[in-house]
């Protein structure tokens, strides 16, 4: 079996690109001669290749886009898409890279109860309401430059006084946010900082990852991965062979509704040119169509294209996304038996799973 995935918005570790506010990995695993019946209403006498990016440009071309979608075999039972809002992602790297740091020393499970999300989503709305856009805008960002250059310390010190000087306004004894649990994280920068990675804050990375969890729970056996070639996705194959490596012991992740299991059942990961693969032109089109559309949501300039895919249904084949919402407690979850807050640490398994790799057998 073959999965086929290609990705759109991608602007690496930029997560505050304007023009570009959003990141989708959409993937299908159309045989070819369904593939090739399915793009062929979007070929021209120009062109044989499907690209979104030159479809749009013309009305004929948009036309031809949505005659794809009303397609039989263009459902949600054989395409997916992972969606993510890049600004809310770079607030969630600050609770997971950070906030998580601290309360992992303090015996408690941030993640417990959807902890980690609804905190995210509380700061996603008071933050800006309380201090201000700009003023959210330049957290995210001193934060993302502490992290795409760890190893300097005035970048560090730039972000860490700037949270100080948010702890000491009115604002912040007024509502509590999390800002104090920000700065205790200064101690343990060590740490933090040997956790980063030039895929830290490049969600193709984790969206590959969330896909094959997700595949490898539909299909029953291994598969492999075909995606369009890619510089980030293939700069880091051998740390997501780590994953794939069937030798390995199985291991649980999690405990609740999130868990899964390793390794994945991805066997291999090939980079393939679009123009020889059907499947991945496919995986174009709704990852295009799904990235221009959230992002004229996100910006609240839907125009006549973006309300036709919506029409034809292009949320349908989203099976996850980073996105915020309005969920701020567990029964906003469906959440009616609570985790305690020292149960055990997802990420210990994780990491546990990670070692064994690199320790000689």
């Amino acid at each position: 079996m073959k999965v086929y995935f290609d990705e759109a918005g991608n602007t690496g570790q930029d997560l505050l690109n304007v023009d570009q506010p959003v990141f989708v990995l959409a993937a299908n695993n159309f045989d070819d001669d369904t593939a090739d019946s399915l793009v062929s209403c979007l070929h021209s006498s120009q062109s044989q290749e499907a690209k979104f990016k030159n479809l749009k440009k013309t009305q004929a071309g948009q036309n031809k886009i949505i005659k794809f979608f009303e397609q039989d075999l263009i459902n949600e039972q054989s395409i997916f898409t992972f969606v993510f809002h890049k600004k809310f992602m770079a607030l969630t790297k600050i609770f997971d890279l950070l906030v998580e740091t601290v309360f992992h020393h303090k015996g408690i499970n941030f993640y417990a109860n959807n902890h980690n999300i609804s905190i995210c989503n509380m700061n996603w709305c008071c933050i800006p309401a309380f201090y201000g856009e700009e003023v959210f805008k330049s957290l995210l960002n001193k934060f993302i430059c502490m992290v795409r250059d760890k190893d300097d310390v005035t970048k560090r010190q730039d972000f860490y006084s700037f949270v100080a000087s948010l702890t000491s306004s009115d604002e912040a004894n007024a509502h509590k946010l999390h800002f104090e649990q920000m700065i205790d994280s200064q101690q343990y920068w060590d740490e933090i900082s040997a956790a980063i990675n030039n895929v830290t804050l490049d969600p193709a990375f984790s969206a590959l990852f969330a896909h094959a969890i997700h595949w490898g729970n539909i299909i029953n056996g291994s598969f492999e991965i075909i995606h369009d070639e890619s510089n980030t996705i293939s700069s880091v194959i051998t740390e997501f062979n780590t994953f794939m490596d069937q030798n390995s012991i199985p291991t649980k992740i999690g405990s609740d509704h999130r868990s899964f299991d390793l390794p994945l059942k991805a066997h291999a990961i090939t980079l393939s040119d679009s123009k020889l693969v059907p499947q991945i032109q496919i995986a174009d089109i709704v990852a295009s169509s799904t990235a221009y559309f959230a992002k004229n949501i996100i910006n609240d300039t839907p125009d006549d294209f973006t309300l036709r895919l919506k029409a034809v249904g292009i949320e349908k084949f989203m099976i996850n996304a980073v996105w915020p919402d309005m969920r701020v407690n567990p029964k906003d979850f469906g959440i009616d038996k609570l985790v305690p807050w020292n149960s055990k640490d997802h990420l210990e398994d994780f990491v546990k799973f990670i070692m064994q790799q690199k320790t000689p057998q």
